[in-house]
């Protein structure tokens, strides 16, 4: 069954039929976007279609896939802007990887929604073949739709990160790629994962965590709460974050304001999704930037529980009152006594899972934001 808070996700396209709009589905990685990219889906546009993105390897960070799929969906919203596509013409599925075509075919077409997409957009024959009779009927949108082809592919352009080919780099990058490494200074870290150098998901249960800091006037605080006591639950009863899985069809993004907000009470929601960091209201009534802090894996079922996995950490900053934030806090889902607890406090105990590590790098991340 799909979860209510993803098919919401979806609406759009039912927006977009009933105003008498064409749908195309674009099936592609785009791991970095580049100009080719852009000139695709633009051309797609300038022919009437409203665009369903679906950006593949939602987890998988290696070589080929150095940066996660909610950083490559902003890169590319950035860049399609840019070019003057509104952000109400286009949307965004993350697609897992899966090694069985079958499996991979089911998630796609079992979308929400998808039986009102009128064309397929891709010139790779593996995704054709792939989704089989299931795009039987669907237009066939292949690149030379694109007045001008570009010679220039993914591939090439992570090369030219990992050896520094400046010249590849400023003619290619899309633009929301130059901004987007502009304002996180992090050439490095993508050059890294291009040489196989980051951390890989762990097969198992993918989960989002967030620590959301506040200030009382004299030192941090940052919201947790008690595991409660469930059958088949770790860490019963350990001081923890609020967080959870991620739905299918949901980036982590939606799910660890989603998540957050059945844990602790305090609406949260996207206010701005097209940045990064992205643009969020706490409380309804406090404007806040959700800050992605990093992945973590382990294989050891005393650090990720018996389901395995991995977890995609953010933070964020409420610079509202303290009674404003209180006034809203509750406890549900899996935590119980949900609570400010004083940052010092919090890492003189063991958090569960691998919280402790990462609540030290949220907090070495909101001390280099505020200094």
């Amino acid at each position: 069954m799909t979860h209510e808070r993803v098919i919401t996700n979806f609406q759009i396209l039912e927006k977009w039929k009933d105003e008498g709009h064409k749908i195309a589905l674009w099936i592609g990685r785009a791991k970095l976007p580049h100009i080719g990219h852009i000139s695709y889906l633009k051309a797609l546009w300038e022919k009437g279609y409203k665009l369903v993105i679906a950006n593949g390897s939602c987890y998988t960070i290696n070589s080929d896939n150095p940066i996660q799929v909610f950083e490559v969906q902003a890169m590319l919203a950035l860049s399609l802007r840019l070019e003057g596509v509104p952000a109400d013409d286009f949307t965004f599925v993350p697609v897992p990887d899966f090694h069985d075509n079958d499996k991979w075919r089911a998630f796609v077409t079992g979308m929400p929604n998808f039986c009102l997409i009128n064309a397929l957009a891709t010139d790779n024959p593996r995704v054709t073949e792939a989704l089989g009779d299931a795009v039987k009927g669907m237009e066939l949108l292949e690149r030379d739709i694109i007045t001008d082809e570009i010679d220039i592919n993914a591939t090439r352009l992570r090369a030219a990160v990992r050896d520094n080919n400046i010249g590849v780099w400023e003619k290619y990058a899309a633009t929301g790629t130059k901004a987007f490494l502009a304002a996180s200074g992090d050439f490095y870290r993508i050059a890294n994962a291009v040489l196989g150098k980051d951390t890989d998901f762990e097969q198992g249960r993918q989960c989002v965590d967030l620590f959301m800091f506040v200030h009382d006037g004299f030192r941090w605080q940052v919201v947790l709460g008690n595991r409660r006591d469930k059958p088949g639950k770790d860490f019963v009863g350990y001081l923890a974050s609020p967080g959870g899985g991620i739905e299918d069809y949901e980036s982590p993004i939606q799910a660890a304001l989603h998540e957050a907000s059945e844990e602790t009470g305090i609406p949260m929601r996207i206010s701005e999704p097209h940045i990064l960091p992205s643009q969020i209201v706490i409380a309804n009534n406090q404007l806040a930037h959700l800050h992605y802090v990093g992945k973590f894996s382990s294989p050891d079922p005393k650090l990720s529980g018996k389901d395995g996995g991995t977890s995609m950490v953010f933070m964020t900053i409420y610079d509202g009152s303290i009674d404003s934030l209180e006034r809203y806090i509750s406890s549900g889902s899996d935590l119980e006594n949900v609570r400010l607890v004083s940052v010092e406090e919090a890492l003189s105990t063991t958090l569960a899972f691998q919280q402790s590590t990462m609540l030290k790098r949220a907090y070495k991340l909101l001390e280099k934001i505020r200094g």
